[in-house]
């Protein structure tokens, strides 16, 4: 029963990651890991094919972490393009223009 309920975890847990769903992962942590506890205690033998499911779900993550990694450096360099204008001086060296932003003034 344990076996089973571990593979629905780590099935719901595979869901979660593809959906981007990373609130549910904290849920099913905790479940995930009594019950993993109670099957080595139980059967020693099934381990072998959840490690695989393990394995599976960490890649899954791996990839998760390293594509929300990329895009808040994708978001960094379009907020320095957006806010930084390079260009060169007279004698050729690099000069970087950072644009002063208009405030806008809002009047009821």
């Amino acid at each position: 029963m344990s076996a089973a309920a571990l593979f629905h975890h780590l099935e719901e847990e595979r869901r979660a990651v593809l959906s981007g769903d990373y609130r549910t992962l904290e849920k099913i942590a905790s479940a995930k890991a009594d019950l993993l506890s109670d099957l080595a205690r139980d059967d020693p033998g099934l381990l072998q094919s959840i490690a695989s499911a393990i394995a599976r779900n960490q890649r899954l993550l791996a990839a998760a972490i390293e594509g929300v990694q990329t895009a808040q450096q994708r978001i960094a360099v379009l907020k320095d393009v957006r806010d930084t204008l390079r260009t060169y001086d007279a004698q050729g060296h690099k000069a970087n223009l950072s644009e002063s932003r208009p405030t806008i003034e809002r009047k009821a």
